[in-house]
């Protein structure tokens, strides 16, 4: 580990959000997840009623174990997110539940059946105003001391009607961003989804603020 560099962990398994990150910091963090800790297996329990108590939840899920089991593996911070597409014409759904939607519903699994549940419960609202939402990102960050911070980030646009575009993941070849006009989120580059995303706003508000000193 590089001494000069500062050491956080990411509580997920998802290297690619562990890379924005480092890229967001200009490289001056090292970045490990859950993955490269050994700790796939760690259970965590995701039963807060927001995108913050989500995220808050999984930060202090893992430093407690660091704490009880790893100590000398403790960063300068553990970062958590949670995120999620909110409809306004479906009083904010799929909100927290946006990964298991479909699940829930009983209707399937995954991005495909997502999106097909998101567009039939659309369908009585055929205008871009009725159709209005949002993607929201909390961040949690806890230091080995146990304090906490949160940072936030939404992206505003609204659901359209088919799928369109092969990039992102999830929602992203439904929902246009008010900042690009005629694309879906699938459609932009990587490099205008970073700047634009939720998760990009929260990143870069979290690395400004853990960085300032």
């Amino acid at each position: 580990m590089n001494a000069s560099k500062q050491f956080w962990v990411m509580a997920t398994q998802n290297s690619k959000k562990a890379k924005e990150l480092v890229a967001l910091t200009g490289g001056r963090v090292e970045v490990k997840t859950l993955r490269d800790l050994g700790l796939d297996d760690l259970e965590i329990i995701e039963d807060g009623h927001t995108f913050a108590e989500n995220a808050q939840k999984k930060s202090e899920t893992v430093w407690a174990h660091l704490k009880r089991t790893g100590a000398d593996l403790m960063p300068h911070w553990i970062i958590a997110d949670d995120s999620g597409l909110c409809v306004d014409a479906l009083g904010g759904a799929p909100g927290i539940r946006s990964a298991r939607y479909a699940l829930d519903a009983g209707t399937g699994e995954g991005d495909d059946d997502n999106n097909t549940l998101l567009l039939n419960n659309l369908r009585s609202f055929p205008t871009a105003q009725e159709r209005r939402a949002h993607f929201a990102c909390a961040l949690c960050a806890m230091n080995a001391e146990g304090q906490i911070h949160g940072f936030y980030g939404e992206v505003h646009g609204f659901i359209g009607h088919a799928l369109s575009g092969a990039g992102g993941f999830g929602y992203d070849p439904l929902f246009y961003p008010d900042a690009f006009p005629g694309q879906t989120t699938a459609e932009i580059s990587e490099e205008n989804k970073h700047a634009i995303s939720h998760r990009g706003k929260a990143f870069r508000a979290l690395a400004d603020a853990l960085l300032a000193s």
